[in-house]
């Protein structure tokens, strides 16, 4: 039987979960009974609603930036660097603890290339981020 997805797909899939907060655990529910069918017929477009459900917009979108492919690995600690000279080609002041904790030691592969959509919450996500 052939694979479902690549293993590009399947790191981009784990990549979508991790950024927003799943855990093993919640993915482990996410797989059982049927679930992943109710979330297909949804994705795909065939849940028949009997109302409309309204929603309000959580982000106010600004635009979409264009990374190219690139052939090479990234390594974030070659390209992150401390350096304010007038020679640096990008002037980089200080690295916060937490950036460099869950950044710098992230490889990443080579890449297709994607497009990455930016905007502005309108209200936190979380309410205790609120107080």
């Amino acid at each position: 039987m052939p694979a479902i997805m690549t293993s590009r797909q399947a790191a981009e899939l784990n990549h979508a979960f991790e950024r927003n907060g799943w855990t093993a655990e919640d993915v482990k529910e996410l797989s059982k009974g049927n679930t992943l069918a109710k979330i297909l017929r949804d994705l795909r477009g065939q849940v028949e609603t009997k109302k409309e459900i309204k929603t309000e917009a959580l982000i106010d979108f600004f635009g979409t930036v264009t990374f190219s492919a690139r052939s090479e690995k990234f390594n974030p600690r070659d390209n992150f660097v401390v350096d304010t000279s007038k020679n640096a080609k990008v002037k980089i002041w200080g690295l916060g603890q937490r950036f460099e904790e869950e950044f710098l030691d992230k490889i990443e592969e080579s890449s297709d290339g994607y497009n990455v959509c930016y905007g502005n919450l309108r209200k936190p996500l979380n309410k205790s981020l609120a107080n």
